[in-house]
């Protein structure tokens, strides 16, 4: 028997790169992903000079308060970062570059990092590691509270970061992920009942952010447009209206009713050794926050899920990129 003779084309021809991408392209995202860590990194270089600097010459980097000054630096770029996080998608929207939402992860994990180096600095130089202080900061800083309530918020958001986590939660992950911007939302409160000599960085970082939670709303606003029927249109933004005005009304009440209109009656009660008066004015508000923001993502999932509607999101390929990304 003749021993079969393999066909000369399929001999000659390459095999495909798997995953559909070459050699090149891989050099080339390993590039450009060892740069980007090397360029988000970077600060924590710096303060690690200015660190050594320090220790030889006090006062020569820090000034004459190094524990605030060292933490004031990593909050700051804790706020630059995640709000570079959520402008990576829309920056890929606007110049037409779906691959760019490759790094989001990077950065929305770099942020995290900066966010806990940020407490860390607080527990170790301000607080001293002592937790009673901690509590006490926590009751009567509300600044504090506000800043311990993102951290929170971004751990689930962390530890969901991957491809893995995501085929577990599927759809739940957007929704999760979500979070974000409320996340962006405690950041800015956080910066502006921080800020002592003035408020030219809290205006910034919450213009930006406005910016785009705005590109967002008209995403969503754009996608409700395809709708063919106008009465149905009508009422979904009519109910969309409602749940934003109710949420509203339950924070107005609980923050400025019970924080300063029945401040001296609630008062008259006292919790912990607290005036309910005074917690509601301090952080009655702030609690209360949270839940209305989950409340309301749950109430707009059941409305877009009734309507029809869902948020657009990135071109099916760069998902798929960024999600095989996730993987190595």
């Amino acid at each position: 028997m003749s021993r079969s003779v393999p066909d000369q084309a399929s001999k000659q021809s390459p095999r495909a790169p798997r995953g559909g991408r070459s050699a090149n392209d891989k050099l080339r995202w390993a590039t450009a992903k060892a740069l980007l860590f090397a360029l988000l990194a970077s600060p924590l270089g710096v303060l690690a000079y200015d660190l050594y600097r320090e220790f030889f010459m006090p006062g020569a980097a820090f000034g004459p308060d190094p524990g605030e000054e060292i933490v004031r630096y990593l909050g700051e770029w804790a706020i630059r970062l995640l709000m570079a996080t959520l402008a990576v998608s829309p920056a890929s929207r606007l110049f037409k570059r779906p691959h760019w939402v490759r790094f989001r992860r990077m950065f929305g994990l770099f942020a995290f990092t900066y966010v806990v180096l940020h407490f860390l600095g607080y527990w170790a130089l301000l607080a001293g590691f002592d937790f009673g202080a901690f509590i006490d900061d926590f009751a009567k800083r509300p600044y504090i509270t506000v800043g311990i309530l993102a951290l929170a918020c971004l751990i689930p958001l962390a530890a969901t970061s991957t491809r893995g986590w995501q085929r577990r939660l599927r759809r739940n992950w957007r929704r999760l992920h979500r979070l974000v911007y409320a996340i962006g939302v405690l950041a800015c409160i956080h910066l502006w009942w921080l800020s002592k000599a003035g408020y030219e960085d809290a205006f910034l970082y919450t213009a930006i952010l406005i910016l785009l939670l705005g590109e967002r709303i008209v995403r969503i606003a754009r996608g409700a447009a395809i709708f063919k029927s106008n009465t149905m249109n009508k009422t979904y933004w009519q109910e969309n209206l409602r749940l934003v005005a109710s949420c509203l009304v339950v924070w107005f009440v609980v923050s400025f009713g019970f924080g300063l209109l029945l401040v001296d009656v609630l008062n008259e009660v006292t919790i912990g050794g607290f005036r309910l008066g005074f917690w509601f004015a301090q952080q009655g508000s702030l609690y209360l926050f949270l839940p209305l923001i989950f409340f309301y993502a749950w109430r707009m999932t059941r409305l877009d899920r009734k309507y029809g509607v869902d948020e657009p999101d990135e071109p099916r390929d760069s998902r798929r990129d960024a999600s095989r990304e996730d993987d190595q």
